[in-house]
């Protein structure tokens, strides 16, 4: 019998977001597929919390570890310029805080947002970063004082898309031959599971008539999903006299005047007819098999899963270039020569994006087509069943190179 190997895989948070979900999909695959134990830390609690639970012994973390910031005793002594009593504090809490997790040996991070504990796991000797962010992302999870560690803690970097790769490479000067490209992954159970809610009581919960086409978004609403983008989107469709045509966002909104900002812009664009904000659902899917496009207007998005789910659910996509991931999906059929899968407009170009909408949706065989191709290159490519051994092979590979002193 195979002696269980402990590792710790470190979440920055427990939200119901890409990161998280597909740490979750991968350590559920781990322990039912190989001799890893998996120990799971996130620093930021959530609702998938539980559910890592039910995998493995799960500590939070919270915003001890430093995210997204220090408490208020620090920060008051940060504001006096009072150094010495701030670094010894921040010392004895951390030593206190991260006591449960501190003996690990083997540590997964699953996301730059989490490379930030490494200064806390003295006893790490064999790491994985499973990085998931872009530039922009990456900029704002990466601390001056984290960059570092990229190439003195870190053996091997898994990248969710070759764009992440590239950024790897380009932004944090880290060698190509430390990073090994895992596309983004699903469960196709959960996705493909019978709906609580079919399309007709979706439709019918928005008012909308059996006759109107719904073009999708999803995501926190934020800049980097591009939420702005599809306001104007929505506009688009209005100027161009598509009342049949409504925008329905499945996502987290922000509080205070980020929202507020959001809901102003939607008032007075005159489409706010025709667009929907329905937050944060607890079975996502069954709003997606509402869509019959999804509109991808993030400006930076590694791989995300939205994208995924939607197509394997038949519906194709369109994205602006440029933009990460999602576009390596889409020209994948047709550089394999299997046909459209969806399309790609200049980046930020949105009346490019509305035309494009607009050309799928008035051609239901064509439309049928993409989703069909979409669906079959996420079958093949981006189930967990398919990217979990590529993942054990990374951190074997690891393991193997350093109980004899190298580094992957």
């Amino acid at each position: 019998m195979t002696r269980p190997t402990p590792v710790l895989f470190v979440s920055h948070e427990g939200s119901r977001t890409g990161a998280p979900f597909a740490l979750l999909h991968l350590v559920r695959w781990l322990a039912d597929n190989s001799s890893i134990e998996p120990h799971i830390a996130i620093l930021r609690d959530g609702p998938l919390t539980e559910m890592f639970a039910e995998v493995g012994p799960t500590t939070v973390l919270g915003t001890e570890v430093e995210w997204p910031g220090s408490n208020r005793s620090e920060r008051w002594l940060a504001e006096r310029q009072r150094r010495r009593p701030l670094v010894a504090l921040q010392v004895a809490r951390m030593r206190r805080t991260v006591a449960p997790v501190a003996a690990a040996h083997t540590v997964y991070l699953n996301s730059a947002a989490s490379v930030r504990l490494l200064h806390h796991l003295p006893a790490a000797t064999a790491t994985v970063a499973h990085v998931h962010e872009l530039r922009s992302a990456a900029t704002w999870a990466l601390r001056p004082a984290d960059r570092p560690l990229l190439h003195t803690r870190i053996d091997h970097f898994i990248a969710a898309a070759d764009c992440v790769a590239d950024n790897l490479v380009v932004q944090f000067d880290v060698p190509r031959r430390r990073i090994t490209r895992v596309y983004e992954f699903i469960d196709p159970t959960e996705v493909l599971a019978p709906p609580e809610r079919n399309r007709q009581a979706i439709r019918d919960e928005l008012g909308l008539p059996d006759s109107a086409f719904v073009v999708g978004g999803s995501g926190w609403a934020d800049w980097r999903k591009g939420i702005d983008l599809f306001t104007q989107l929505g506009r688009a469709m209005v100027d161009a006299g598509r009342s049949d045509v409504h925008l329905v966002w499945v996502g987290g909104l922000p509080g205070g005047a980020d929202g507020e900002q959001i809901r102003f812009d939607i008032e007075r664009s005159g489409a706010a007819a025709h667009i929907h904000l329905v937050g944060l659902q607890s079975r996502p899917h069954d709003w997606y098999r509402g869509f019959d496009v999804l509109a991808l207007t993030s400006r930076e998005d590694p791989y995300p899963l939205v994208g995924l789910e939607t197509s394997l659910l038949g519906i194709p996509m369109v994205c602006f270039d440029r933009s990460g991931g999602m576009v390596e999906l889409v020209r994948r059929s047709e550089e394999e020569a299997r046909g459209e899968s969806g399309m790609i407009v200049p980046y930020l170009d949105v009346e490019a994006m509305a035309a494009a909408v607009l050309t799928i949706l008035d051609d239901e065989p064509r439309r049928v087509a993409m989703g069909a191709r979409a669906a079959a290159t996420v079958e093949r490519d981006h189930r967990v069943d398919v990217a979990g051994p590529e993942v054990l092979d990374v951190i074997e590979r690891v393991l193997a190179r350093r109980s004899t002193g190298g580094r992957s």
